[in-house]
């Protein structure tokens, strides 16, 4: 059954490729034709480009994203380890007289009161 789905998906897949690739080829030539000059017809064509390459390779983006994604928990974690542990620095003197000031002025927003 699991063989069978990956099957069809792949199959949309392509399907959905090719469509795409087939609205790129009008873009180009409607652009083309209505405008009867390179420039405008070259930046479709790279446009277009760009689109079925952004296409083809969405596994690739997906790929990077998770990386991302899961490459910055560990960060978090040992900054929110470091800041409950101590370790994270502490606020200086000037800081500190500010933070002061604006709580005695009701202006904090971390403020309860």
């Amino acid at each position: 059954m699991v063989q069978w789905a990956t099957a069809e998906i792949t199959k949309v897949q392509a399907l959905a490729f090719l469509a795409i690739s087939v609205a790129v080829i009008i873009a180009i030539g409607a652009t083309f034709y209505r405008t009867k000059a390179l420039v405008p017809t070259a930046v479709m064509a790279i446009t277009g480009g760009l689109v079925l390459y952004a296409v083809h390779n969405t596994g690739v983006f997906q790929q990077k994203v998770g990386e991302d994604i899961h490459g910055l928990r560990p960060a978090v974690v040992l900054a929110a380890a470091a800041h409950t542990s101590g370790l994270a620095p502490q606020l200086t003197t000037r800081q500190h007289a500010h933070l002061q000031h604006k709580r005695a002025a009701g202006t904090d927003s971390r403020s309860w009161s």
